[in-house]
């Protein structure tokens, strides 16, 4: 192959190959070639250039181009020579020289350096290390067999008292796919170690390496490398390294140096020799670092030193301080916290494994006794349009917490932080921050702080230390570290002052407008008595309060010691008259429920009695039971709705006020305060004010007495006239019999009645009535005055617009029992049974005219009749029967109907209606003798002859007994029955038939004349005749009366007046009987 020469590419099998160049046809070898090695599919240009002349500055060389891929890739081959050099890891050793056979190959060799590769001839050489400058004493003298082309490296180990030699021959042929390291473990001190790839528990690629061990070159693929050094078997991290490139091609020796003792000045390292040219190129791998702080949160704790790997890192650190981040060797690392100036005994001894390029804040937490380490990394990276936050909980005694912004109802930012836990970075917005912190899941303030300003971009971590324990000299506080920067600065947030809330409400009835200090400060001005201020909040703790008139400091009238508990709510009352005036208080459970309404009740009236509350009625069960001046009853919840709420005497049902419903919401709290006094000699009512506890609490409500209609109607009738009294006062003055008071407006409940004489102070009538809410009610003073006593019904005045309302009271004391009837006796029964003192309930009738008749009960007999009165849709009625029936009295008996619409005054007196009826008796027996009429056992016509007439005579309507007997004798009776007569009406009885069958018939007379025309009837009372007809003027005209037989009286007929003939026929017949001369009618 000659100068120029280009050979075509020859195929060879893969595998390493040890080239020599030989003169051509000659085996003498001008140069022999490391090995190379080749692999499939690659293809190579082989290049040999340079010259042979030694004395210029080209030498001969021998190239190998890839010429895969872009071609640029090449590997030199080196001409295999016998080289050897020195590596000096003695690290206190100083400069040194190194011979060979007593002459220098090189010179001043420092500690960590290489002498780079010098020839040597192959044989027995003697290899010598002395100090530099000097031939003796060789602190290095062996004797080494040298092989001809071959490289060695010889490596000065240990301390120069120690000082040893290693050798080791160096296989320097390049990989034409990969670079070849190997390990030299030179560290005297060091352990066995595993040197690992990214991680302790990575791949290992050089295992239980000693000291002075030299490994075998690898392989390992071309590429950039973060080695790792453990101890043998283990993952802990010595030290984490930089990454490194290893190239294809080179030869590398990795030599671990120096010392782990941090005290001395020859730090451990690890520097790679290149192995290729003159070897002694190389580079340090840089420990790969972290940033680690430490936080001193251990609150009995002294100051502290702190050990990184036995050597000391930060000193005198305080508690609460930030030692702020340093740099140390990423890896395993040994973390010992002992008290400042001591080295014993280590409080905190951890080892824990510190990723590279992580940051970590180490806590010191829990009393000094039980003192433990807590470490989390830090994730620093700033967030440039937010803060972001971290919560660590190094209090020991507190319970788990949340923290919240600005109320303790918020939403966590971060919640149920654990004693020792440390939260995830969260992101929040920049700007003024106010911090809540409150049990875990609570809603209920453990502290509040001011705010504090967050920066966009700023990393905090907020540290809860101290305790809680109020007894000791750590105070809980609340640090917020800044991460960003060297970690150590922060604030201390302030705590605002823990706080309650109160109100006061003024129930001091005769208390002029009144000033409350707290501590001398007035935290509520000029409060009215009946008023409520707002809630005021004020810090808590032991509070003086002081109640004044309004605008001055003295007199005192109220000083109490308060302690007033955090976050509670408070109502203070000012109760009592002035001269006795005192203070009651109550915590406020404001919390609403959200389906029922809360309320309590306070009892703030002095001449009160002890009460119960109740709903409804005084009947109902206790809401609030036995409640005393200055008593406050606790929260109750009840359903929402409308509740009038009633009160009487604690046990009694007698109701000494019912109020209006009042709506109660779901959702709401109500305090319900009874206040003023019962004393209507003074300014003040009594008021029961309804305060709405949410919101300001100062909204209030009364409570509205319920009314009721009263009035009096006096029906006593031998009484004088009346004054009536309620619950003692004036209620109507001199009410006569017959009249009444009319409705007036009363509060509902139970109310004592009192009626007297007037003028007189001695009640005839005393009674007690329960009065229901919006109900009306009429009392009755009924009997003589003797006996009187009154009676008394709900008055149902709702009218009704398609009838009348009426309702009957009996208040006659000697009447029987009676029906209430209408036309007779015999009629409809619309009150039936009323007895003396009876109150019928109200009935509805049709508007019309009405007769009413009374009866006694059960029976047909009039006791008393009255004209028609009318009664009209859309009005109410009360009917009263007053007076009696003695007529030896001054009293008749009368009905008075009083109309209950209006004002209850207006009335109209029932006349009576005549009680008689009238009769008349025409005999037509035409054989009987004169006869007598006998009527209840009394003759009441004599001597009656046959054809005679005995004019219109009164008798008593009712049944009365009719007899005839011949005349002036009481035996035979011929006639004997019972007639039934109605008031008013008139009658014809006709004596009738033969008198051994002598009969009676009676007729009904309708007198009432018609102007216009002439009434007529027809009666029969011939016994033997047929049954006729009674025609006009012949046998064949118009008939008047048809079939009319024995003992038939007809109805009344109407005919023009003038004059008639009448004709008598048999019935159906036209021919004539009799014909009777003319008659004339009148009209009317």
């Amino acid at each position: 192959l000659a100068f120029k020469d280009i050979t075509s590419y020859l195929e060879v099998d893969p595998g390493t190959f040890t080239f020599a160049i030989t003169p051509t046809g000659s085996t003498d070898e001008v140069v022999v070639l490391n090995p190379i090695t080749f692999i499939d599919e690659q293809v190579l240009t082989i290049m040999v250039h340079g010259s042979f002349d030694n004395s210029d500055e080209y030498p001969l060389q021998v190239r190998a181009y890839i010429d895969n891929n872009n071609g640029d890739s090449f590997v030199d081959l080196q001409p295999i020579q016998t080289n050897i050099r020195l590596l000096q890891t003695s690290y206190d050793a100083g400069l040194v020289d190194f011979r060979i056979d007593a002459g220098l190959a090189a010179g001043n060799i420092a500690y960590g350096m290489s002498s780079g590769y010098r020839d040597v001839d192959a044989g027995l050489r003697n290899i010598t290390v002395t100090s530099a400058g000097t031939t003796s004493p060789a602190v290095i003298d062996f004797d080494l067999n040298i092989v001809d082309n071959l490289d060695y490296t010889v490596i000065a180990v240990d301390e120069l008292a120690q000082i040893d030699a290693l050798y080791v021959v160096d296989d320097r042929s390049p990989s034409a796919t990969d670079a070849k390291i190997r390990l030299v473990h030179a560290s005297p001190d060091a352990p066995a170690v595993d040197i690992k790839l990214d991680t302790g528990s990575g791949t290992a690629v050089f295992t239980n390496s000693s000291f002075k061990d030299i490994s075998d070159y690898i392989e390992v693929g071309a590429g950039t490398y973060n080695f790792v050094i453990t101890p043998t078997g283990s993952t802990d991290e010595v030290v984490v390294f930089d990454p490194v490139d290893l190239t294809v091609g080179s030869v590398y020796t990795i030599v671990a140096h120096g010392t782990l003792d941090g005290n001395d000045a020859y730090p451990f390292g690890v520097r790679v020799f290149i192995d290729n040219g003159d070897g002694d190129e190389y580079v340090d791998l840089i420990p790969a670092t972290t940033g680690v702080r430490v936080i001193h949160t251990s609150y009995d704790a002294p100051d502290v030193d702190i050990w990184v790997d036995g050597a000391t890192a930060f000193t005198g650190i305080g508690y609460g301080i930030s030692t702020g981040y340093a740099d140390l060797n990423a890896g395993t690392r040994n973390l010992v916290v002992t008290q400042t100036g001591t080295t014993t005994p280590a409080v905190i001894d951890i080892t824990p494994t510190l990723d590279a390029y992580t940051d970590y804040t180490v806590f010191a937490m829990d009393q000094l006794s039980s003192i433990t380490a807590v470490y989390t990394a830090d994730d620093r990276t700033p967030d440039d349009a937010a803060a972001r936050v971290r919560v660590v909980h190094a209090v020991p005694d507190a319970p788990a917490i949340d923290l919240k912004l600005n109320t303790a109802d918020g939403t966590p930012v971060v919640e149920n932080v654990a004693f020792t836990d440390i939260t995830d970075y969260t992101t929040l917005a920049g700007g003024d921050a106010t911090f809540v912190i409150t049990a875990a899941s609570a809603t209920e303030d453990l502290l509040i702080f001011e705010p504090i300003s967050l920066v966009n971009g700023n990393v905090y971590t907020v540290v809860a230390h101290g305790t809680l324990d109020s007894l000791d000299s750590y105070p809980f506080g609340v640090r917020v570290f800044i991460d960003n920067d060297d970690g150590s600065s922060y604030v201390d947030l302030t705590a605002l002052p823990p706080t309650s809330n109160i109100r006061v409400i003024h129930t001091s009835y005769d208390a002029s407008a009144v000033d409350i200090r707290l501590d001398d400060v007035v935290e509520i001005a000029a409060l009215n008595f009946g008023l409520a201020s707002s809630y005021t909040e004020v810090n808590s703790g032991l509070r003086n309060i002081v109640v004044t008139p309004a605008g001055s400091a003295t007199p005192e009238v109220i000083s109490i010691d308060l302690m007033l508990q955090k976050n509670f709510e408070y109502t203070i009352l000012a109760v009592d008259e002035l001269a006795l005036i005192d203070a009651l208080y109550a915590v406020d459970d404001r919390t609403p429920d959200p389906a029922n309404a809360k309320i309590r009740f306070i009892h703030a009236m002095p001449d009160a009695p002890t009460v119960d509350i109740k709903v409804g009625s005084g009947m109902a069960a206790a809401t609030f039971a036995n409640v005393a001046f200055k008593d406050i009853e606790n929260y109750i919840t009840v359903t929402p709705g409308a509740y009038s709420f009633v009160v009487t005497e604690t046990g009694m049902t007698d109701e000494i006020v019912v109020f209006d419903p009042i709506d109660l919401a779901a959702g709401d709290v109500y305090t319900i305060v009874a206040m003023g006094t019962f004393d209507e000699g003074d300014a003040v009512e009594s008021t029961i004010r309804v305060f709405d506890d949410n919101g300001n609490g100062n909204a209030y409500v009364d409570l509205v007495a319920a009314q009721t209609n009263l009035r009096v109607i006096h029906t006593s009738y031998d009484a004088p006239n009346v004054d009536i009294f309620v619950d003692g006062d004036m209620f109507f003055q001199d009410l006569a019999y017959g009249l009444t008071s009319g409705y007036s407006d009363y509060s509902a409940g139970t109310r004592n009645i009192t009626i007297n004489p007037t003028g007189s102070g001695t009640p005839v009538i005393d009674v007690t009535l329960t009065l229901g809410a919006d109900i009306d009610y009429t009392i009755f003073a009924v009997d003589e005055v003797a006996l009187i006593d009154a009676v008394y019904d709900a008055d149902l005045r709702e009218p009704v617009v398609s009838a009348a309302k009426v309702r009957f009271v009996h208040a006659s004391p000697d009447a029987p029992d009676v029906d209430v009837k209408v036309g007779i006796g015999s009629g409809e029964i619309v009150f039936s049974n009323a007895t003396f003192k009876g109150i019928s309930d109200y009935i509805e009738m049709a508007a019309g005219d009405y007769s009413f008749v009374i009866t006694a009960t059960g029976d047909t007999n009039e006791v008393i009749a009255f004209d028609p009165v009318t009664l009209s849709n859309n009005t109410v009625y009360t009917i009263v029967a007053h007076g009696t029936l003695d007529d030896g009295d001054a009293y008749p008996f009368g009905v008075r109907v009083f109309i209950d619409n209006g004002d209850g005054n207006t009335y109209v007196d029932l006349v009576e209606y005549p009680m008689t009826a009238q009769i008349r008796v025409i005999n037509t027996s035409y054989d009987a003798p004169d006869l007598d009429v006998w009527v209840d056992g009394v003759v009441g016509i004599s001597g009656l002859p046959y054809s005679g007439v005995a004019g219109y005579g009164e008798v008593d309507a009712g049944i009365r007994n009719i007899q005839m007997t011949p005349t002036g004798l009481t035996v035979p009776v011929v006639i004997d029955t019972n007639v039934a007569y109605t008031r008013g009406h008139e009658y014809t009885a006709f004596i009738v038939d033969e008198f051994a069958m002598i009969d009676a018939v009676q007729v009904d007379d309708d007198r009432a004349p018609n102007a216009g025309m002439a009434k007529l009837r027809f009666v029969h009372t011939s016994p033997d005749a047929p049954a006729f007809d009674i025609k006009l003027f012949t046998g064949d005209g118009p008939t008047a009366f048809e079939n009319t037989s024995f003992k038939d009286v007809t109805a009344y007929t109407e005919l023009d007046g003038g004059s008639y003939i009448f004709v008598v026929t048999e019935n159906g017949s036209t021919t004539p009987v009799a014909t009777y001369q003319a008659i004339t009618v009148d009209n009317g």
